[in-house]
């Protein structure tokens, strides 16, 4: 039988909401970063010499989302 929910309980998970949401939605936004990443690299890998620079830049972003 599940313990009875305290107001204490309930005033600490209406403290975290907010916290919680903007972890989510944090989580999201990267998601579809990586996803317009993929794109972008998909159209740069034909031509590598050409692209080779904004490459670059794109390893360097896409390191810097995985470490976040």
């Amino acid at each position: 039988m599940p313990l009875p929910i305290t107001s204490e309980v309930v005033a600490e998970r209406l403290r975290s909401y907010p916290h919680d949401n903007y972890l989510y939605l944090g989580s999201i936004i990267k998601g579809v970063a990586l996803s317009f990443a993929a794109g972008a690299l998909l159209k740069m890998l034909p031509d590598c010499a050409l692209w080779w620079p904004r490459l670059l830049i794109w390893i360097t972003s896409l390191a810097a989302i995985l470490v976040t």
